[in-house]
């Protein structure tokens, strides 16, 4: 059985199922039924064996690839992919985190009924902040993995232009780069609200259970089955804008670790800077 040449570590938010799709339809990249394995931090105590199952049919394909977007905020993980898959490439995808947080915070109260809070507050939670630390998470795959084994991508680059987008992430993997997906120019899991809150959190709660019975493949099945998406959540035609004062509090939140990429050799994209610097030189 074989094992992932490639992951994507993170973020979340960050285009994580738009890369999945657009990788699982390439002929020579092979993805598992299930986006999200989470095998190297919540799932690592079931063995390499069960995770070698779900590339099992994978041997005929340039690239094989894992997506879970939880990795790269993970000590342990970068620890253990460090240990049992040393020459991986890693795919990473940062989003401008006042756009990040707003889409996150849709998603955590779409699924699990999150409790009204300011912006900062839940920039602040436990899982929220993890995830943005955003130079320090970073740092930790530069210092464990070879820069050569590490793709660095933006949101930004894929609102700009997606084909380009995805010509970078198949030359990366060393696939032909002039494929085009048929979800090349397709919105890929957009924001949401749920139809009736008391569904989506059952469906959550299910979507967990699944996770701890070891049930990946039927989870996977049942995320990719659109009609029953659109039963439990309805597209959200606008994502509700930051007041102007909570705005100011988030950028003086995470000004320094995004100017901390810097650090790292990254050039972050014109906009990142014009709200950033801005702010670091008042």
């Amino acid at each position: 059985m074989g094992m992932p040449n490639f992951l994507y570590i993170g973020l979340s938010k960050s285009a994580s199922t738009y890369i999945y799709q657009i990788c699982k339809e390439h002929p020579e990249i092979y993805m598992p039924v299930i986006k999200d394995i989470f095998f190297f931090d919540r799932e690592y105590e079931r063995g390499l064996d069960w995770y070698q199952r779900f590339f099992q049919t994978a041997p005929e394909h340039k690239a094989v690839g894992e997506i879970s977007h939880d990795y790269l905020f993970q000590p342990e993980a970068c620890k253990r992919i460090k240990q049992d898959l040393p020459n991986i490439k890693l795919i990473v995808c940062m989003r401008e985190p006042l756009d990040w947080v707003v889409s996150k915070q849709d998603n955590e109260e779409c699924r699990r009924m999150l409790a009204a809070s300011t912006w900062l507050e839940f920039a602040q939670g436990k899982y929220a902040a993890q995830e943005m630390l955003l130079s320090q998470n970073l740092a930790r795959y530069f210092d464990s993995f070879d820069q050569e084994q590490i793709l660095v991508l933006f949101y930004d680059e894929l609102k700009a232009n997606p084909q380009a987008f995805c010509q970078k992430i198949y030359s990366f993997l060393g696939v032909d780069q002039e494929f085009k997906a048929e979800s090349l120019e397709k919105t890929i899991l957009p924001a949401q609200k749920p139809r009736f809150k008391l569904f989506a959190v059952l469906a959550q709660a299910f979507c967990d259970l699944c996770r701890f019975m070891g049930w990946q493949k039927l989870l996977g099945w049942l995320k990719n089955q659109e009609e029953l998406d659109g039963l439990i959540f309805a597209d959200k035609t606008e994502q509700d804008p930051i007041p102007v004062n909570e705005r100011d509090d988030l950028i003086n939140y995470y000004a320094s670790e995004v100017l901390g990429l810097q650090n790292l050799n990254l050039e972050l994209p014109s906009s990142w800077l014009e709200i950033y610097q801005r702010k670091e030189a008042k």
